[in-house]
């Protein structure tokens, strides 16, 4: 099992095409690609990092869901970084607001974030219209299921869905 944050960088090869249709990672001068999915539940571990590594903007954040061990971190990357895009499920409320300059996607089931070089962010929870059964679990079926292709292999971020979320990928996965 793996526990976030996690850092996504994105090579020049995969840059985004001004040709494409599909909403694309942003540019940034240079050529890379930071995207991070879920803070932590604290912020020093992920500042240090990107610190270390010399980022200082982060192209794409994506927050799974609302529980404070994945999004804890968000006030301080807020604050002493430069995010260019955020990406939820829908279901995160934010206090204070986020800031106008970051670009807020909210992605569902079937969403895609295509580069030019060929990486895909596939969004494959939750779907339109879903609820969890299990009230106690909500906020963790509700993740945003992402999968991440490149030419070197895929990713599955599955923040923390249970059984429930993943029986509603069973089922979309047979149709």
């Amino acid at each position: 099992m793996l526990c976030g944050p996690f850092l996504f960088p994105i090579q020049a090869r995969d840059l985004p095409s001004p040709q494409t249709s599909r909403p694309d990672v942003p540019n940034q001068a240079g050529g890379g690609r930071t995207i991070v999915v879920d803070t932590g539940r604290t912020q020093l571990p992920l500042l240090g990092l990107l610190r270390y590594r010399g980022i200082r903007t982060i192209d794409a954040l994506v927050l799974s869901h609302a529980h404070p061990d994945h999004t804890a971190g968000l006030s301080a990357l807020l604050r002493d970084l430069r995010v260019q895009e955020l990406w939820d499920n829908g279901r995160l409320a934010y206090s204070p607001p986020l800031p106008p300059d970051i670009r807020h996607r909210t992605l569902a089931r079937g969403d895609i974030i295509s580069t030019a070089g060929g990486a895909r962010f596939i969004a494959l929870h939750p779907c339109a219209g879903y609820h969890a059964e299990k009230r106690t679990s909500e906020e963790n079926n509700d993740s945003l299921v992402l999968k991440s292709e490149t030419s070197g292999g895929s990713i599955l971020f599955t923040g923390d869905i249970g059984e429930d979320a993943e029986n509603t990928q069973d089922r979309s996965q047979a149709a």
